[in-house]
């Protein structure tokens, strides 16, 4: 059973997650009290004819958000039973803490919402944009469909977040004149490498290179920039061996 100071924790952590559907996401699956996720930061690299890269570069942004449509009295009862299984004091107390943190996600929803309709564009690394979710698999929810249509088309359960963008000077051109676009972002136990498949399948003029950092060991991994052409829809290639840092 978990305590109602664990599920207090999970509150506030689900606050503070950076999207609002992530969050309703993590509430409704339940809290996993042990090993979290092994958290990746990762770089891509991405160059080639400069109208190809930034016709990329275009395709890429969005907004950053997906609208995963929660119920949200059924996220109330998801918060109040759990409370009450956990031991909370008293049915008041649990009605309170379920009803402050749905309204919590409510507020936080709607915020990233406005603010995905306002800037279309604010996220430069957008894996809905460029691989967009179906409409059916939005209606089915997060936990019911989206998790699995997430990891068999971009190889990942969860979006990735942290995103950044730079433009800089690709050193492997010996005329220090090449353009690079450089993206930085954050993902959920793997690198969205079969997103990158349909990348390269869609620019084959364009060079992408990523090279995944493993947060809690210090590692980095080996870079994918040959991944074999496969079936999307068979995840059979391995995350890349990792290495020490000394070494790469």
């Amino acid at each position: 059973m978990l305590s109602v100071v664990v599920l207090v924790m999970m509150a506030v952590e689900v606050v503070v997650v950076e999207a609002a559907s992530e969050s309703f996401a993590k509430v409704e699956r339940g809290a996993v009290v042990g090993d979290g996720p092994d958290y990746i930061w990762n770089r891509l690299e991405v160059s080639g004819p400069h109208e190809r890269l930034h016709d990329f570069i275009g395709a890429a942004s969005g907004p950053g958000f997906i609208d995963w449509r929660p119920e949200w009295h059924g996220v109330y009862e998801q918060i109040y039973f759990g409370t009450v299984r956990g031991g909370a004091p008293t049915r008041e107390a649990a009605e309170h803490l379920a009803r402050n943190l749905r309204d919590t996600l409510w507020r936080r929803h709607e915020d990233e919402r406005v603010r995905a309709e306002l800037d279309s564009h604010g996220v430069p690394l957008d894996l809905n944009a460029l691989i967009p979710i179906p409409r059916r698999v939005l209606r089915k929810g997060f936990v019911e469909a989206g998790q699995e249509w997430m990891w068999a088309n971009w190889g990942v359960r969860w979006p990735i977040r942290r995103v950044s963008f730079a433009m800089e000077r690709d050193r492997r051109d010996p005329s220090g004149v090449k353009a690079l676009a450089v993206f930085r972002f954050l993902s959920e136990d793997w690198s969205p490498w079969i997103a990158l498949l349909r990348m390269r399948e869609r620019w084959p003029e364009l060079s992408f290179k990523l090279v995944p950092s493993y947060l809690q060991t210090g590692k980095i991994g080996d870079s994918w920039e040959n991944i074999p052409r496969m079936n999307p829809k068979e995840s059979t290639v391995s995350q890349p061996r990792e290495a020490s840092a000394e070494s790469c």
